[in-house]
């Protein structure tokens, strides 16, 4: 991988990838929670289940959670390998998703950066924190899929 090439565009800030994904998430919590609601008849926000039975609200609450990251992860490899470069929450933050050449990255490098999302997340989330403490703010998924996130022009 050329490092020279790959420094030229400045890496996205932290803040603005977190608020990609809130908004990335978002319609997806409401899109599951009215699906939860009106066809499987459960109210996830109802909190009077965790004193009655409290497996049933955590495996609802998970399951929730669970399937809200599972469409973001399908959402997100399918964008970032598009013209778009990026989800919806990364188009709105004016941010892309790029490989060592500044260039749209592959189906095979989206593919590989979203499957190590979840690696990342079943490892307790620290794959998405090592963004704090890596100078190229690079999560796991990043530094596998040779990727980075960085300012649309």
């Amino acid at each position: 991988m050329p490092d020279n090439d790959f420094n030229l565009q400045s890496n996205a800030s932290i803040g603005r990838r977190f608020m990609a994904y809130v908004i990335d998430v978002f319609p997806l919590f409401l899109l599951v929670f009215t699906f939860a609601k009106n066809i499987v008849h459960v109210n996830i926000l109802d909190q009077s289940l965790l004193k009655t039975n409290p497996q049933h609200y955590y495996f609802i609450q998970n399951s929730v959670r669970y399937t809200v990251f599972g469409l973001w992860v399908l959402i997100s490899f399918a964008l970032e390998c598009s013209t778009w470069q990026g989800s919806w929450g990364k188009r709105i933050m004016g941010i892309k998703v790029v490989d060592a050449y500044g260039e749209a990255i592959s189906i095979q490098q989206s593919l590989q950066r979203n499957g190590v999302k979840i690696v990342a997340m079943l490892c307790f989330g620290i794959g998405f924190f090592w963004i704090l403490f890596n100078k190229n703010r690079s999560g796991w998924y990043d530094l596998t899929a040779k990727t980075k996130v960085v300012y649309r022009e």
